[in-house]
């Protein structure tokens, strides 16, 4: 039993990027605890020619640190600690080949004949437009910008736990108002920081933009005791998302903090 648990954690680490080698030896230094680089290669079957090769690339990787000495030792970083510095370039790697793919070749695609064309949503009712707002605030990955011209508590508790989870996310987010219920006020600032909220002379209508690729214009109706979301105008256009995000922004600058 516990060699099919070698084995199937040997994997594991083979498939967040280790190779067979950099396996055996971190493997080794986990069960046997620090190890000069000698001791290593015998007691991981790792060849001596390349266990310095292999200890160096470890290193590097975060998955081994050294102990000054004559000898050096080699000591396994606790696991729980390597898998976070693996996510972290594994992250880092992935947003900076999707900054590369999608700058380069989504203008290519959005010029060549069979491009997609973006979808335009009307969304009538206003549950049916908070639905939509609430899988909008939970999807985003990056940025989350939103304008309202009352942002109460019916509101706040209908996203409290999108964004909650937004906050370990470390994604960007800004509120933009007329008013905030000071409930609400207090509520993000908990989350987000007081520098997430703007206020601003009197808005007839709002919005919400998700990671400069989706956006939603809010018109609303004035009802009894405040507004009604009346109908949603979503779209995917990255154009139109793009020129959402700059006027946003543009009014931010211009709002009070």
């Amino acid at each position: 039993m516990l060699h099919k648990m070698g084995l199937d954690v040997k994997r594991a680490l083979e498939k967040v990027g280790l190779t067979g080698y950099e396996a055996e030896v971190y493997l080794t230094l986990v069960m046997e605890g620090a190890l000069t680089a000698r001791e290593a290669s015998r007691r991981s079957g790792v060849p001596y020619s390349r266990i310095y090769d292999v200890l160096e690339v470890l290193e590097e990787k975060g998955w081994v640190q050294v102990r000054g000495g004559r000898p050096k030792l080699y000591a396994a970083r606790p696991p729980s600690e390597a898998m976070r510095f693996v996510k972290l370039r594994f992250q880092r790697e992935m947003e900076e080949n999707e900054k590369k793919v999608v700058e380069f070749l989504q203008p290519i695609y959005e010029r060549s004949e069979g491009a997609e064309q973006p979808n335009v949503w009307l969304i009538h009712g206003e549950r049916n437009i908070l639905d939509k707002f609430r899988e909008m605030v939970g999807s985003a990955r990056k940025e989350l910008l939103i304008a309202l011209p009352f942002i109460g508590g019916e509101v706040f508790e209908l996203v409290k736990d999108e964004l909650t989870r937004l906050d370990s996310k470390e994604v960007n987010v800004k509120f933009m108002a007329s008013a905030v219920d000071e409930g609400v006020v207090e509520a993000l600032t908990r989350i987000f920081g007081r520098e997430c909220i703007t206020v601003r002379d009197i808005m007839y209508g709002g919005g919400i933009i998700v990671d400069g690729r989706e956006a939603m214009i809010i018109l609303l109706t004035q009802a009894e005791g405040g507004f009604k979301f009346s109908m949603g105008i979503w779209s995917d256009h990255i154009g139109l998302a793009m020129i959402a995000t700059s006027y946003f922004n543009f009014l931010w600058e211009t709002s009070k903090r």
